[in-house]
């Protein structure tokens, strides 16, 4: 099974969006499992704007992953407010700890 690793990059862009509304097709499922290195409540709050609702689950390191789904691995740092459309310094910092998280994986 393939793994793809999704790091979230600015949290109020489009990035996340346009990860999130590719795996809205659960057929994507067949080819990958994505890996978004974002925390469930950032990824929540992302989706419930989109009007959308995707089985998220949590994973702590990616060896563990054994069969298809959409999973999460949370870097360490707070969830920053979402402010869609504008640039923020917690929402950069949060890019970097996004970013992070993924290489260490």
């Amino acid at each position: 099974m393939v793994k793809v690793g999704i790091s979230v990059g600015d949290i109020n862009g489009i990035g996340c969006e346009v990860a999130l509304k590719t795996f809205k097709d659960q057929r994507m499922l067949d080819f990958c499992s994505p890996v978004f290195f974002a925390s469930e409540g950032v990824l929540k709050k992302q989706m419930k704007a989109l009007r959308m609702d995707l089985p998220l689950k949590r994973v702590n390191q990616l060896d563990k992953i054994n069969k298809a789904g959409i999973y999460f691995l949370p870097p360490k740092q707070h969830d920053p407010p979402l402010k869609f459309g504008a640039s923020t310094p917690e929402a950069g910092q949060y890019s970097v700890a996004s970013f992070q998280t993924a290489v260490e994986a």
